[in-house]
């Protein structure tokens, strides 16, 4: 699940955000191009009584969700860069260690 680095005066994580968010968080380049390998989807990590489409063509801005990215079992590079999309490199924006991402 992504995990993002929050803003404060010590580290923190938040589990949930709008996708608008998440993306604006983690990069929406990056994201696309982890969801294009083959068998890996970002979805919301826990089913809702109201089904929730996660599209990084169009993010929402309305419903906070847990993020989720499902991947084939025996893809073993797709889980550690998704670990640093969503929580080392936030980390590493927020306490200034890398640059902020361009938005577009």
């Amino acid at each position: 699940m992504g995990w993002v680095a929050a803003s404060g005066d010590r580290p923190s994580f938040k589990k949930t955000f709008t996708t608008a968010d998440f993306v604006d968080l983690c990069g929406l380049s990056d994201l696309r191009e982890l969801t294009d390998r083959p068998g890996v989807a970002l979805d919301v990590a826990f089913e809702r009584p109201d089904p929730l489409l996660i599209d990084l063509n169009e993010p929402q801005d309305t419903d906070s969700v847990q993020h989720a990215l499902f991947f084939p079992q025996d893809d073993d590079e797709t889980p550690v860069v998704f670990f640093l999309l969503s929580r080392l490199a936030p980390s590493l924006r927020h306490i200034g260690w890398l640059p902020d991402l361009v938005r577009s």
